[in-house]
């Protein structure tokens, strides 16, 4: 069965996509599903168009993909079909059977925000929710989680940049069907910017998003994401400035020259008030993260110059 007007949930990871993905779908009319990974990660693993037939074997490939990465208890899906069937086929699993009424299907998975033309050619009226936070915050969570594949500040921030550049083409790409909330707004205004969102994309505003969106967790939230377990109890927490707590100020200094012009645009303009010693300090333990991550599978001579990037960096953004 064809979604109607699906909505899609998209951002850099750790940027509070969770958050706007189980309180939309606490709505009654809503449902949604763990992150699927189909336009990052499936498709391109399976390597066909979105209406290709598929072998047997390529759907055993995105049958184990699926259920790897996202974690989805799949029911027997058909030996063949197109991928664009196998993926109706996934929403239909996790349609509630127990209220029709809940007809809209939200998918958030983060990094779709790189192929939103992609996923709005395939259905034509989705909406996207591009969902923004602060790049110091979502680095400091973001070095805390284990699918972090770095533990550079400032690689991290780089791909904050990127997530970020995504969704402004995105928006340019269609300004109608693409919205940007910023993290720090909804969670001080959750009534008012939740009730913005619900117009967007046509739903209903309903207090009980706000009072029920924890249930929605054990639905939308892997058993290994423990890290999402202020959602689950249906919390909503204000984290804004919670770099302090995990990062340094030079390590956020790093990440605010990293994303200087980018997180400008969003009104992010607090500082660090790094001293140079913590600055000195953090370029020191970044060198060392980047000399060691690169060494495993770089020459000595490509690791250091990896290591002395963030000098390079420094010194393009004066």
């Amino acid at each position: 069965m064809t979604p109607d007007r699906p909505i899609f949930v998209v951002g850099a990871p750790r940027s509070g996509t969770t958050l706007v993905q189980c309180i939309l779908s606490a709505n009654s009319r809503a449902y949604s599903l763990p992150e699927t990974h189909f336009f990052s990660i499936v498709l391109p693993a399976l390597d066909v168009d979105f209406d290709a037939p598929l072998t047997p074997e390529q759907v055993a490939r995105a049958h184990a993909l699926l259920t790897d990465e996202a974690e989805l208890d799949l029911p027997p899906l058909p030996p063949t079909g197109t991928a664009r069937e196998l993926l109706l086929a996934l929403f239909d699993a996790f349609r509630p059977d127990d209220d029709p009424r809940r007809a809209r299907v939200v998918e958030k998975t983060p990094l779709h925000v790189e192929h939103v033309p992609l996923i709005g050619a395939v259905f034509p009226d989705a909406t996207f929710i591009h969902v923004v936070r602060n790049p110091v915050d979502v680095v400091s969570s973001w070095l805390r989680v284990p699918f972090a594949s770095t533990h550079s500040v400032i690689s991290c921030a780089q791909s904050w940049s990127g997530a970020v550049a995504y969704g402004e083409q995105a928006a340019e790409w269609s300004p109608t069907r693409v919205r940007t909330v910023l993290y720090e707004q909804l969670v001080r205004n959750p009534e008012t910017e939740v009730s913005r969102l619900c117009g967007y994309v046509d739903l209903e505003f309903e207090p009980e998003m706000l009072e029920e969106f924890g249930r929605e967790a054990s639905r939308n939230v892997g058993s290994r994401e423990s890290w999402k377990a202020d959602i689950a109890r249906g919390q909503i927490l204000n984290r804004d400035q919670i770099w302090r707590e995990r990062l340094s100020p030079g390590q956020a200094w790093l990440v605010e020259r990293a994303t200087a012009s980018r997180r400008r645009r969003y009104g992010y303009l607090a500082r660090s008030q790094a001293s140079p010693l913590s600055v000195a300090q953090a370029l020191l333990l970044e060198a060392r993260v980047r000399f060691d991550e690169s060494r495993g599978f770089n020459p000595v001579g490509s690791s250091l110059r990896h290591a002395a990037s963030p000098v390079k960096l420094l010194v393009a953004s004066r």
